[in-house]
């Protein structure tokens, strides 16, 4: 809007009232129309898209926003992660997360189904359900390996829920769900259903 080269002292008084108060404009919009002769370092704000400028006497050169001022400190999605220090985690999306590398250790799950051909090797994997009417499901294949679970020295804990005989921290049963084989109940009392036997001098179990 403003010519920044004037007022001078040879302008008349009518022109020296306009052209201050065009230049009162400028600054207080932060350059909305484009000036005249703006002064080096002068600082306009750009609408589309919106970003700060500064003229160095020969052009307009972007400013970036440190961290520190509420900015980016970058323009380009490469030195945004190196500013705000994101790894390559901060760009997987929820249903598309691929870890590669690393250590996860003490996972607690809520409420979930846990099939596939993924493994964990590691320690204090914790599954819980929140509440009777959601329980927590670990299953393999259903045409190859079933899901193995390895304790190390102690083996495999069973934890009891509440030592009610009408509850079962462990059940063994068939595809169908239909027909129970082994089950523990909350007192710790173990049940060997119909349909399994001992037979003498067999070390394992043999369904009749």
């Amino acid at each position: 809007m403003a010519n920044w080269a004037n007022p001078t002292v040879t302008s008349n008084y009518i022109t020296f009232v306009d052209e201050v108060k065009n230049r009162d404009i400028d600054a207080i919009t932060l350059q909305a129309v484009a000036v005249t002769n703006p002064p080096v370092s002068s600082i306009r704000l750009v609408r589309a898209p919106v970003k700060f400028q500064e003229w160095n006497g020969t052009s307009w050169v972007d400013k970036l926003l440190s961290p520190e001022g509420g900015g980016t400190g970058s323009n380009s999605l490469s030195g945004i992660s190196g500013q705000l220090g994101l790894g390559t985690m901060a760009y997987q999306n929820a249903n598309a997360i691929n870890v590669t590398g690393g250590q996860v250790a003490s996972i607690n799950i809520v409420n979930c189904a846990l099939s596939g051909t993924a493994s964990y090797a590691g320690s204090g994997m914790n599954f819980y359900s929140q509440n009777d009417s959601v329980p927590v499901n670990i299953q393999g294949s259903a045409t190859n390996w079933p899901v193995v679970i390895r304790g190390d020295t102690y083996g495999v804990y069973i934890i009891s829920g509440n030592g009610n005989k009408g509850t079962y921290p462990f059940l063994i049963h068939n595809a169908a769900q239909n027909q129970e084989a082994i089950t523990v109940r909350g007192d710790m009392n173990v049940l060997l259903r119909t349909g399994l036997v001992i037979p003498v001098g067999a070390n394992r179990y043999v369904p009749v």
